[in-house]
């Protein structure tokens, strides 16, 4: 079949580090504008959902933002349609396509929305996937007990059906939320398990970030030499192959070197992993860095960025404790 007949994937959404794939713009682009002619010239509601449906993803992979037009408009011919399983898939990529365009609440309620539409069918493995998605947003909100409610059933599922990939990133996620809650020795084991998986081993993004979430996990059980080798074992992975990642090393890479009293090193990686996540357009990464950096210069009585628009930018995203998302101690609330 042509690829442009075939449906689109529902993807586990790995929001911290899928981005554009350099390597296939070219092929994504003419994907895109091929899609966009075939939308433009059918009557045909099934063959102008698909084709708008690619123009969405074929974006997505460009890097492009569409503000989730081209999605919306298959959803509503799908719904039109009653094709169950696309609208369940479609509403899943809204959820991405919100989540990065900085909307985490709505990431959220798609996210819902479609696990649900997926149970409703009987897609169990579409299910599992959404689910992972959405605690996955939900993870970098702090929200770890409804992160954990979502992971667990989730990795039964794909440990159902042998994708040992989507486990490992799952149980990636499942061991930060354990770590957030204090589940130290739980935490470490299922991390240790899943950056030593095949499948984090033959991908490089996932062990890169399957090592920050333990080295993070170490740092709380208040081994500080573990979790700087840990970061170290991958830091210029994360640098020079998976960019995207960086920040979020750094930040783990800060707060090691200012459990061991390295407040100048500390410093310079929150500026370093901060200067890295402007550039890469990850508001995020920077809110949090900024937050970080206030933090470790006040416990010194240092001087720092004010971090009040930052703390206000991760309170709109649902960031509700910063506990749950940093390992130094805090001094700022969203309260105060």
């Amino acid at each position: 079949a042509h690829d442009l007949d075939r449906p689109p994937e529902r993807p586990l959404r790995r929001h911290a580090f899928d981005r554009p794939d350099h390597d296939r713009r070219g092929r994504q682009a003419v994907q895109a504008q091929r899609a966009l002619d075939l939308a433009s010239t059918t009557d045909a509601a099934d063959a102008r959902a698909r084709a708008l449906d690619r123009v969405e993803m074929a974006s997505r992979a460009l890097g492009q933002t569409t503000n989730g037009v081209f999605a919306r408009e298959a959803l509503a011919l799908y719904e039109d349609l009653h094709d169950l399983e696309a609208v369940s898939r479609v509403t899943n990529n809204l959820g991405a396509e919100t989540f990065f365009a900085g909307d985490w609440v709505a990431a959220r309620r798609y996210y819902a929305e479609s696990a649900d539409m997926a149970r409703r069918i009987g897609d169990v493995v579409g299910a599992a996937t959404t689910d992972c998605n959405q605690a996955e947003v939900l993870v970098f909100c702090g929200r770890a007990e409804e992160a954990i409610e979502l992971l667990e059933p989730a990795i039964r599922v794909f440990r159902s059906v042998r994708s040992e990939g989507d486990v490992a990133f799952a149980s990636v996620l499942l061991g930060r939320s354990l770590s957030m809650l204090g589940e130290l020795p739980r935490a470490i084991s299922v991390l240790s398990d899943a950056v030593a998986s095949p499948a984090s081993q033959a991908e490089r993004a996932q062990l890169v970030d399957g090592s920050i979430a333990l080295a993070e996990a170490w740092l709380r059980a208040g081994d500080v030499s573990l979790a700087r080798s840990t970061i170290d074992n991958v830091r210029d992975s994360a640098r020079s192959e998976i960019p995207s990642l960086y920040p979020a090393l750094a930040t783990v890479q800060a707060e090691t070197l200012a459990a061991a009293e390295d407040v100048t090193g500390a410093l310079e990686a929150c500026a370093s992993g901060r200067a890295s996540a402007v550039e890469q357009g990850l508001p995020y990464n920077e809110a949090v860095l900024t937050v970080l950096e206030h933090e470790i210069a006040g416990h010194r009585g240092l001087s720092a960025l004010a971090p009040d628009d930052s703390m206000q930018f991760l309170a709109r995203l649902g960031v509700t404790d910063l506990d749950r998302v940093l390992v130094t101690p805090r001094r700022l609330s969203f309260s105060e």
